[in-house]
This record gives C-alpha cells, structure tokens and sequence, in this order.
C-alpha cells in the first residue's frame, strides 16, 4: 500500500528559509520565475531582452542595476530567420566590452519547433534544447510562435496549458509577447495595460512578473519600461529609456550620462549618430543635463570650460556604476523627457538600490520569507 505523504504550510516555511528566492534583477527578473515582456512593434522588446541576457552573462549593468552574471544563458529566437536574425546579432554584438555567450537556436531547430502541432510539443523541443545546453535563463521570441496558426489563443485552457508547459523548462525564462489588434475606430493609445497582451487573459495572470515597454512617441528613440505585475516585490516607478543606435543599447534616466565626460560640441555630433537628434533637441537635454541632483539637492553634472569649450562630467564622487542610484531621486526644473523619479527618503533610495528586501524593510517579503540577490543567501547579512 502506498503511503500518502502529507506537506503542511509549516514546512513550506521552513523550505523557504532553507531555499529564499533570488532576484537576479531587483523587483524585475527572479529565478526560476515566468516572466511576460510585452509590447509594439519597435518598442525595443527583443533589444532589451538581449541587453538583459547579455548583463546575466557577462555581469555589469542592467539599466538602473548593477547584476553578478556568471549565468549560461539562451535566446530562442523564432520570429525572424537565421538569415535575418545572424544581422541583428552582428550590430548587438559590435559594440560589446565583452562578448557574451548567448546560446541562439539553430535554423534546423526553429524549424523544428514552428513545424510541431501543438504549443505542448513545440514547447517540449525548447525543454530538450535548454536541458542539453544546461541553460538557466531562456528568452523566448515570441509567445506568438508557440502556438500552431490554428490554435486559439484567446482561449483561457489553451494558454493556461501554455503557461503550465513552460514551468517544465526548468530556469528563468522571459517571454516576448504583444499587444491584441487595435480597434482601428478606437483612438490610439500608447500605453496599455497587462489586459491588453494579446491572446487570453491567462497572459497576465499565469506569469509571476509582467513588464511593459512602450513608446510615447514613435518618432523619438525614447520608451517607458512598466511594471504592470510583481508577486513577490513591490511594483518599481517606471523609467524612461533611451536607445542609443552606435552602441545599440538602451540607456536608462537620461541620454547623455553615458557619454560623459565630453563638450557640448561632442554632443551635439555624436546625438545626430546615437540618437538622430538636431542640436535644438540636444541643447534641451543638456539643460536638464545640468539640473539633475540626487536626493540631498547636489549636482549630478558639473560644467567646466576648457579653452572657451563646455565640459560636462560627473561630479566628484560619482561613478558610473552609481549614477543611476542617485538619479532616482532627481528633480529636473524642464518641460522635455526627463527621468519620472518620485521623491524617496535617502533610506528608502538605498534599499531599494542594493535590491535588500529584508523582512525588516520589506512588509512583503515578511510574508513571501526572505529575498536575496544572486549569489546572496540572507538579506540581512548584507
């Protein structure tokens, strides 16, 4: 006779003291969860998806996040062919410091999984795929293509299935998803919210976090990255990110910081290649260039002149890996683009930098047990 073997919520506690979830980006991508990156075409999606395998790859920054790395990491790109695709991976990969490993599919494979029946199947040629190369992050491109063109995916049995699937993949996995067909009577809307994923509601209910990227204008090299849902952390204020096309990189807060230190005169001809901007947009953010300040009211910036030139650099004590940090507390005196901080306690800035969501500061994670960052075991030890 088998035995029944019972489990009690006081033992999930214990494991969850054992075993505490991992963040391997703060508030945004945690291990072992599914994850729904959504939004329209050329929003950037599959760009910021790269830049994020990328930073798990190799380690440094993420956007507003400094990340470990150390990860093997895979993209299964089945939206554009080898032959479309091998241009894309060329100009990400140019500018690179530090070329990452990403593992990619080959074009036998796409075919392989585009050519299966069902979502259960193609799914299952993933797992064996992520399983032979032992990856522990997977970006999917897109959630469309896990569906046979027959398939119905406004059905909630169909996707929910899909969702239930995908846990068998055994990482972290991100999938690229987009939003349902406008109503061409309907006025345009440039933000949604997680009900606007196209296909059945189960995309916004089955993922642990869903994320939104979209573009206000989509004339400007310029988008917002939402979170629209996170069960195990509070929901982080949106931020403005910028495209820079010669490093083929997104760049968070503000356009410029990367570049510093330079002259005006650099700026106004390196906009013209990274961002397609004429100086009178440039000579707009290097006026709020100037007003940024951290949460204790000093400069970001400093201006200095060299031989009649303007030269802009970071103020003494700021580094690049913490600029972002303290820019969240920024207030800019300008009408243009510049970064949506919110005003945040000198306390409630660093936690929330460091990714620390101790029960003791993190009401949540009282509740959820105890949050680390890759590599960390107790927040408190921080």
């Amino acid at each position: 006779m088998t035995e029944t073997r019972s489990r009690t919520l006081a033992d999930l506690a214990r494991l969850a003291e054992e075993q505490p979830l991992v963040w391997l980006v703060p508030s945004t991508i945690i291990q072992g969860g599914i994850h729904v990156l959504w939004g329209k075409e050329e929003s950037f999606k599959t760009t910021l998806a790269m830049q994020l395998i990328e930073a798990l790859s190799v380690g440094g920054r993420f956007l507003d996040w400094e990340v470990e790395g150390g990860l093997t990491v895979g993209l299964a790109e089945l939206e554009m062919t080898e032959v479309i695709f091998k241009m894309r991976a060329h100009t990400f990969l140019k500018p690179a410091k530090q070329s990452p490993e990403i593992h990619v599919l080959t074009e036998d494979q796409r075919r392989q999984i585009l050519d299966a029946p069902t979502a259960t199947l193609r799914v299952a040629v993933i797992v064996q795929w992520v399983k032979a190369l032992g990856l522990q992050v997977l970006v999917i491109d897109s959630a469309a293509k896990l569906f046979p063109p027959t398939a119905n995916i406004g059905s909630q049995p169909v996707v929910s299935d899909l969702f239930s699937q995908l846990q068998k993949v055994g990482c972290t996995v991100i999938v690229i998803a987009h939003p349902r067909k406008r109503d061409r009577t309907q006025a345009v809307e440039m933000h949604g919210d997680n009900d606007d994923i196209a296909g059945s509601g189960r995309f916004a209910q089955d993922p642990d976090i869903v994320l939104e990227i979209w573009r206000p204008d989509g004339r400007a090299p310029m988008v917002k990255l939402s979170w629209g849902k996170n069960r195990m952390d509070f929901k982080p204020e949106d931020i403005e990110v910028f495209f820079d096309a010669v490093d083929f990189r997104l760049y968070p807060r503000h356009p410029f910081l990367h570049l510093l230190p330079t002259s005006r005169e650099q700026l106004i001809e390196q906009a013209v290649k990274r961002f397609g901007w004429k100086r009178a947009t440039v000579d707009e953010h290097i006026s709020t260039l100037k007003e940024l300040r951290d949460s204790k009211g000093n400069p970001l910036v400093v201006e200095t002149h060299d031989s009649r030139r303007a030269i802009f650099s970071l103020a003494p004590g700021v580094s690049p890996p913490d600029i972002m940090e303290k820019s969240r507390n920024v207030e800019a005196a300008s009408s243009v683009s510049v970064p949506e901080l919110g005003e945040k306690s000198e306390e409630d800035s660093s936690t929330k930098s460091t990714g620390d969501t101790s029960a003791s500061e993190n009401p949540l994670a009282a509740v959820l047990g105890k949050v680390s960052l890759q590599g960390e075991h107790e927040a408190s030890e921080k």
